[in-house]
C-alpha cells in the first residue's frame, strides 16, 4: 500500500492544471466528471454488512479508538459494484488510444479528502490510477460573481461545481468531457450533450454506448 500511495503521489499530484501536459503533450484530453453513489456503488442492505465493513477498516488499519471518514471511505470503496467498474474502466481503456483521459472526482465522497487521499481510497480499482483532481468542495466561496449569477437557486448545484473547473483548466487541451451522474442537478440543462444519467442502480452498458456516442458526435 505505501509503495503504491508513493506512486500515485509522484504521479499524479497536481500543483497546476499545466502539469496535466506531462501525460502525453501529442494527445488532447476527454474529462470524466464521476459520481460514485448510485452509479458505482450503493450501500448494501444486507444483515451484517456494517460488522463486515467495520472488519475490513481493522484490517486495513488496525483497531483505533475513533474511524475517520477516510477509514470508512477506504473500506467501502471495496464494495463497490464490479460490473459498473469494469465498464467504466473498459471505456476509459478504449478513449485512452486516442485521448489523454482524466477522472475528475464530481461525487461528494471528494469532500474533506485530499487528491492524495482519493487516490487511496480508490486504489482497490484500477480507474484511481486516471484520477486527476477533484471539484471544488461544496462549501467553496471562491466563485466569480459571472459564476454566482449562474446559480439556479443562488448556491452551487453540481453543474456550476463542474462548470468551475472547466472555466479553471481552460489552458489545458480538452477535445471531450462526460459526466457520469444519477442526479441531475442541472447538468441536462447545462451540458446536455456531456450528461450521462445513470437511471440503473449502477453505471450500465447503455449508459457506455450513450458516452462513447457523445464522444463521437461534433460538439
Amino acid at each position: 500500500m505505501k509503495r503504491l500511495l508513493l506512486f500515485f503521489m509522484s504521479v499524479f499530484s497536481i500543483a497546476n492544471s499545466a502539469e496535466l501536459y506531462l501525460t502525453n503533450p501529442g494527445k488532447p484530453w476527454l474529462i470524466i466528471f464521476l459520481d460514485i453513489d448510485g452509479v458505482l456503488y450503493r450501500e448494501p442492505t444486507r444483515d451484517g454488512f456494517w460488522e463486515e465493513r467495520r472488519d475490513k477498516m481493522v484490517k486495513m488499519f488496525g483497531k483505533l479508538d475513533r474511524y475517520q471518514s477516510f477509514h470508512y471511505d477506504a473500506a467501502t470503496a471495496f464494495y463497490f459494484n464490479q460490473e459498473a467498474v469494469k465498464l467504466l474502466e473498459d471505456f476509459i481503456d478504449q478513449i485512452n488510444l486516442q485521448y489523454n483521459v482524466g477522472v475528475v472526482i464530481s461525487s461528494t465522497w471528494r469532500e474533506g479528502h485530499t487528491l492524495e487521499e482519493l487516490h487511496q481510497i480508490f486504489s482497490p480499482w484500477r480507474f484511481s490510477e486516471f484520477i486527476i483532481d477533484k471539484t471544488v468542495p461544496t462549501a467553496y466561496e471562491g466563485y466569480t460573481k459571472e459564476e454566482r449569477q449562474k446559480f439556479l437557486y443562488g448556491f452551487p448545484l453540481r453543474a456550476d461545481q463542474i462548470n468551475h473547473w472547466l472555466s479553471h483548466h481552460s489552458d489545458i487541451n480538452i477535445a471531450h468531457f462526460i459526466i457520469f451522474d444519477d442526479q441531475d442537478s442541472d447538468l441536462s440543462k447545462r451540458f446536455p450533450n456531456q450528461f450521462v444519467r445513470v437511471k440503473t442502480p449502477y453505471l450500465s452498458l447503455e449508459n457506455i454506448v450513450t458516452a462513447t456516442t457523445s464522444i463521437s458526435s461534433p460538439q
